[in-house]
């Protein structure tokens, strides 16, 4: 018996390494790898807000690249939607301080046939419209300059147009579940955009429009997470794209 042990240890020994060789091999041969992480921002104050039930698309790199191009017409579009808006508020602020301006005037030359302490004390009201119409005036152009790049309508617009082109250029998506977590799973190797879309508005400084970021998948499991680094906003996606059209509070 002790002549015939080394030859099954060495018989054992070869197993082991062709068994290895063969694991090897089929990993090595693996056409497909799975790509898993979690949907969140975190804020500033250290909350971390979950993209529960955001839907991810996964887009072959050629195909995110052309609908990356696409960005300069649709942030152009949204600018134009957002100097409209901003032109329709100017414009109905000048129109109530005119209102206020004409009824001031009117109760100005109501006065002049009146005594003159009744005419003193309307002259007085009349006074007192014209500073809280100018006040008022001032307040809401202050508010008129501090409004985001775009508009909540603008904002939304894009986002929507974003989730359409992306869903038809993906190859694959999937649904991060109430922690936020997703996982697409037998993806072919290649690179990839990660695009995700929040299923409910989620604010954190600016309107949120969404999550991307490019992703290497070489087969196993690769961990990408969607978070600050790669959310999208109006500033990130439309800074320096297409024509420059006055904002919020530009002259």
């Amino acid at each position: 018996m002790t002549s015939e042990t080394p030859v099954h240890t060495g018989l054992g020994v070869e197993l082991v390494r062709r068994l290895a060789i063969l694991v090897l091999a089929l990993s090595a041969c693996s056409r497909t790898g799975t790509i898993e992480g979690d949907v969140y921002i975190a804020t500033q104050d250290g909350e971390v807000m979950r993209g529960t039930g955001a839907r991810v698309y996964l887009v072959p790199e050629k195909g995110d690249r052309q609908l990356w191009a696409t960005l300069d017409t649709l942030c152009l579009q949204a600018r134009n939607w957002q100097q409209y808006s901003t032109e329709n508020r100017r414009a109905a602020i000048e129109s109530a301080k005119r209102f206020w301006e004409r009824k001031a005037d009117s109760l100005a030359r109501e006065a002049e046939g009146l005594p003159a302490a009744e005419r003193t004390t309307m002259l007085r009201h009349s006074e007192l419209m014209l500073v809280d119409a100018y006040d008022r005036e001032e307040r809401y152009r202050l508010d008129l300059m501090g409004l985001p790049m775009a508009s909540r309508a603008a904002t939304n617009w894009l986002r929507r147009t974003l989730q359409l082109s992306y869903a038809s250029a993906s190859v694959d998506s999937a649904k991060a579940d109430v922690d936020g977590h997703y996982v697409l799973g037998d993806v072919p190797r290649g690179s990839y955009a990660l695009f995700a879309l929040p299923a409910a508005r989620i604010t954190d400084a600016e309107d949120i429009l969404g999550w991307r970021t490019m992703v290497e998948v070489p087969g196993g499991v690769h961990t990408q997470q969607l978070d600050n680094d790669a959310r999208l906003t109006f500033g990130v996606m439309c800074h320096d794209r297409g024509e420059s059209a006055p904002l919020a509070g530009s002259n």
